[in-house]
């Protein structure tokens, strides 16, 4: 499976079509790919997702719940460009709570599993 998206891409899961639409646009004005995540992909890395690498065995597609919220995975962005991206986002009222950098090690968790671990964090934070 392979989407072509390499370089700094912006995946979402779990939008509604206004939020994805304005996503989608300003991915498109700073040069970013942009990569809708469909409910049947939730089970599959964000790595594979992508279309990085060989997929060593390809599940059935998720059947579970949708999210209940929208999730943001960034890929490939700088420092600079991530803050340009979060700066944009404020100024477009595109509100996305729960957001995630890729690293080494998330990139290759599922978008679910992205959505429990920020979900977690965010509930620990709020019991503080």
């Amino acid at each position: 499976m392979e989407n072509n998206l390499p370089g700094k891409t912006l995946l979402v899961a779990g939008g509604a079509l206004p939020l994805n639409q304005g996503l989608y646009s300003l991915a498109a004005q700073l040069g970013y790919n942009f990569y809708e995540i469909k409910k049947a992909e939730y089970n599959r890395s964000v790595k594979t997702i992508l279309g990085i690498g060989k997929v060593k065995k390809v599940l059935p597609d998720y059947e579970g719940e949708a999210l209940s919220e929208p999730l943001l995975i960034i890929y490939g962005l700088g420092n600079r460009e991530l803050d340009i991206l979060l700066d944009a986002m404020r100024d477009l009222k595109l509100t996305v709570s729960l957001k995630a950098v890729t690293t080494k090690v998330n990139i290759n968790w599922t978008p679910k599993q992205f959505y429990n671990a920020l979900s977690r964090e965010r509930g620990a934070l709020r019991d503080r």
